[in-house]
Parts: C-alpha cells; sequence; structure tokens
C-alpha cells in the first residue's frame, strides 16, 4: 500500500488543519477577549489558550481529513486488484 501513498494524499489533510485550527483559535482569542476585558496577563493567557486551542483543532481536522483520504485509497486499490491472483485488473474489467 505504501506505493500508493502520493504527497497529496497527506499534504492535503495538514494544509485543510492549519487553516481550520488557525481560523478556530483566532476565533477563539477574539471573543474571549471581547467577553472577559481581560488585562495584559490575561490577554498572555488567553493568547496561549488560542493557540493550543487552535493546534488541537488542526490536528483533529488532519486526521479526519487524513483518514477519509485512507478510506478513498483503500477502495481505490481494492477494486483494481484481483481478489484470487492479486494481479492489477485493466480498466472495466470484470469478473
Amino acid at each position: 500500500m505504501g506505493r500508493y501513498i502520493q504527497r497529496r494524499h497527506y499534504v492535503r489533510p495538514l494544509i485543510a488543519g492549519l487553516v481550520i485550527g488557525t481560523l478556530a483559535g483566532i476565533s477563539f482569542g477574539y471573543y474571549l477577549i471581547l467577553a472577559i476585558d481581560p488585562g495584559l496577563l490575561g490577554i498572555l493567557a488567553i493568547i496561549f489558550l488560542s493557540f493550543v486551542f487552535g493546534m488541537v483543532a488542526t490536528a483533529v481536522t488532519a486526521f479526519v481529513f487524513f483518514y477519509i483520504q485512507l478510506y478513498r485509497m483503500t477502495k481505490i486499490v481494492v477494486a483494481d486488484i484481483c481478489g484470487s491472483c492479486g494481479n492489477r485488473l485493466p480498466k472495466g474489467a470484470s469478473f
């Protein structure tokens, strides 16, 4: 299965995870600062919490997208291999 994994199968989930994690962290920190109106130490704590929240959102999103990619890859690979001999089937073959 390792020969079927291409760069796009793990780069796309990482990019999607980073985008969603960054947006989640920024919005989390922004709304906390608006709701609490903290001092300087509070703002630093909220920045740290929003960073951690963003990293968790990044990891979860990347894992979900990566496993979706793996599921799609297994469906493609299983459909193109003969169940009895293990050779690749020609496109459109049926048995």
